[in-house]
């Protein structure tokens, strides 16, 4: 679960609500598709080849009658919930949330334009995407010889 928010940004609310099918790995085709609360497609989130690594490996180990059904369940068979993901998480001292934010962070960082970021993120406005440029360290000098520099 961790992997997946890490690799994806998804929220934990939407990571709750994957079922196996929303996970797609079909030749060039890797990427998960992320619902909304109505249950309609929200968004597709391409997958690392790390992320598709460990998804191959997960759905392998899990019964075939549960792929059906949600992607992460619970030790009761149940789905997980956003709450019981935060449990587990808190155990290891680690917000849902700054997974998220590192998820973001590291497209800005490398690169990556806004509203790609924007659009990958789930974010209804570029303004909540601008934030993570605040984070990113100016340096003007660099800024310059990547620019101008042979």
């Amino acid at each position: 679960m961790v992997f997946v928010m890490l690799h994806t940004g998804v929220r934990v609310s939407e990571l709750c609500d994957l079922n196996c099918s929303d996970v797609l790995i079909e030749g060039d085709k890797k990427y998960i598709v992320v619902r909304n609360a109505k249950g309609e497609v929200d968004r597709s989130v391409p997958l690392s080849n790390e992320a598709v690594q460990r998804l191959q490996v997960y759905l392998g180990s899990i019964k075939e009658k549960e792929q059906k059904t949600a992607l992460f369940i619970s030790s009761y068979g149940q789905r997980m919930t956003p709450r019981s993901v935060q449990y587990m998480l808190k155990k290891f001292d680690v917000h849902p949330h700054k997974l998220r934010h590192t998820f973001c962070q590291q497209l800005i960082n490398k690169g990556i334009d806004l509203p790609i970021v924007s659009k990958l993120a789930g974010h209804k406005d570029l303004n909540m995407t601008k934030r993570y440029l605040i984070d990113k360290k100016l340096d003007l000098d660099d800024a310059i010889d990547q620019t101008f520099s042979k």
